[in-house]
Order: structure tokens, then sequence, then C-alpha cells
């Protein structure tokens, strides 16, 4: 009990610089514990002066002794330009702290997520975090509104959060698509070093120095929080990102896809059925390339596979469809039921 208290608390410490807003729920999937748990250890480390939380109920932030942080609220009960917000209250900060590659990644994602939270959060406010660390730099932002899985279910009908989840990490998807095109989030959510989205009792998180992804449970809190980490001298490069969902023989537009098929079990369930393929074939019409990602997949079933691979594709003969980081059962299952192109 005592060496796991000492490992919680040094993964705490460890973390803390690169996820101060997700940092208790990393904790809890990573040793299985309770908030509670993750909590009284937090307690124990700022009572010792190793670390400071600061912030509101709706938004906590921990941060390691000696870091600095700054916080800005914006009404949106008054019209709002998020333009104005980054280049008059957020980039004279952020100019100061990172290299001009990370402004520019850092421009394009607040300014997607302020206009996110003016446009459909239904809330009062948005507020915005930077704390910087020694080597990066964190933003985060929330609003007071409905939370965006519940606005994306309201809108389009899902059956569940979840499910309003697994469609917004398709892209494409928006609830007012007169004024927006639903690429906001999905780029916003692969521009940084990390991303996490928390709302509705949902946390989605993204590790993209590692190409994974985890998915958990959340204490439920008003609105929704994005928190972005980015490293403060980056080598990440905005336009590379926009280049590789490109259609090179296209317009060059938002073309390609990656869909987390893990994300598909809705209730823990197997993948067999043609309507859970249906599910995650919903939308995929919109693209040319389509990569099925099946990682952290098991194992799927004859129904499913070919709903995918080869009712959807005859139906969409256009669209290029081909799967990644299949296991050895997922792969044989794939090529024993259809031929894959």
């Amino acid at each position: 009990m005592q060496n796991q208290a000492k490992a919680i608390q040094a993964f705490l410490l460890t973390h803390i610089p690169k996820h101060p807003g997700h940092v208790v729920t990393m904790t809890m999937e990573k040793f299985g514990v309770s908030r509670t748990t993750v909590l009284t250890h937090l307690k124990k480390l700022i009572e010792a002066n190793q670390v400071i939380r600061t912030g509101t109920t709706k938004q906590t932030l921990y941060s390691l002794v000696g870091s600095a942080r700054q916080q800005f609220s914006f009404s949106l009960k008054k019209p709002l330009d998020e333009f104005t917000v980054f280049s008059e209250t957020i980039a004279p900060v952020l100019r100061k702290l990172v290299n001009p590659m990370a402004l520019n990644i850092l421009e394009y994602c607040i300014t997607e997520i302020v206009n996110n939270a003016k446009d459909h959060s239904k809330g009062s406010k948005v507020s915005i975090s930077i704390v910087v660390q020694k080597k990066d730099i964190c933003i985060a932002i929330s609003d007071d509104g409905v939370g965006v899985f519940q606005n994306l279910q309201e809108a389009f009908h899902f059956d569940c959060l979840q499910e309003a989840l697994f469609e917004l990490t398709k892209g494409k998807l928006t609830s007012n698509p007169g004024a927006h095109s639903g690429e906001g989030l999905f780029f916003t959510a692969r521009a940084c070093d990390s991303f996490a989205l928390t709302a509705n009792g949902l946390c989605y998180f993204r590790e993209n120095t590692e190409n994974d992804w985890t998915f958990s449970k959340a204490s439920k809190k008003i609105g929704s929080q994005i928190e972005l980490t980015l490293e403060r001298k980056t080598t990440r490069v905005l336009k590379d990102l926009f280049i590789a969902y490109q259609d090179p023989e296209g317009d060059l537009s938002f073309a390609k896809t990656d869909v987390t098929i893990k994300l598909a079990h809705l209730y823990g369930e197997r993948l067999i059925s043609r309507s859970q393929a249906q599910r995650v074939a919903r939308n995929l019409e919109k693209f040319t390339h389509v990569a099925l990602d099946f990682s952290h997949v098991d194992a799927i079933g004859q129904g499913f596979v070919d709903q995918l691979f080869r009712v959807f594709q005859n139906q969409y003969p256009h669209i290029h469809i081909y799967y990644i980081n299949a296991n050895p059962d997922v792969e044989f299952m794939i090529k024993r039921t259809v031929r894959v192109k």
C-alpha cells in the first residue's frame, strides 16, 4: 500500500507539468483508484509544498511549485471575436513564451475552441488558462455551457453521449453546418503534443507524441474543458497536419480521416454485428480515404467485417477504405471475409 502511494505521487509529479487539468483522470486510469484517492495524494503534495492547486471546481489546475500561470475570462453574453481575444490578450503573453511554430499552432487551436464555445456552448463565459513549465506550455479552455457531447447528442439524436464522442472524432461533424465545417476539433485534437476534452462525464485524451489515446469516465461538471499541451520550442508544423488529411488528387480539402474502432464499443460489447458496422460507417461517405484503426480491438465478427469492407465499399466505390494497427486475429478475420483493396 505504501509502495502504491509513492508510485501515485511520483506519477502525479511527473505528469502534472504536461497535464495540469487532466492529471486526476489520468491517475485514476493508470492505477485503477477512485477520484477521492487521487485527490488525497494531491492534497499531501500540496501540503508538502510541491504542488499548487488553482482555479475553481469547474476548472481546477495543478502545477508544480515554481511554474507560472495566468488566467483570462471572456463573456459570451455579448459579441465576442475569437481573433480579437487571441491577438489582443493571448498572443502578447505567448510571444514571450513559445517559438513561432508553437504560436501558430496555438493560435489555430485557441481561436477554434473559443469560436466553438461562442457558437455552440450556450454558456455565459469562456475561460483561458496558461500554465508555463520549463519545457512545455499548457492551455486550458473551459466554458459553462451544456457540454459538447450533450449538444451533439441533442442535435443529431444519438443514442448516448459516447456515440456523440465517437462521431466527433471522425471529423466533419457540426450542429451548425451553415457556419462550421466540422473540422476545428478534429485538427485541434491532433495539432498539439496532447489533447484532452472533458464534458458531460466523459473524457477523450490523445497523446499525439505517441500516437495513442484513451477514453474514460470523468466527474460530471458544467460545460466543456479542453486541455492542450505543446513543447514551447516545438518542431511541429501546422501545415503538415492539414496536408496529411488532404486528398492529393483532389482539391486539397479535408478528405481523409482515421476512425478509432475501439470507440465503437459503446457498451463494452464485441464488434460482431452489421448494425455496429453501420454505426462505424456513419458519415464516412464525406471522405475519400478512410483508415480504420483497430488499436486495442481484440476480435471482430464476420458480419461486422462484411458490412464495412464489402457492403459499404460497394455503396461508395470511390472511397479508399483500409485498416491499420490490427492484431493477428482481427487481420485474419478481415482477410478471411473479404478481399481488401
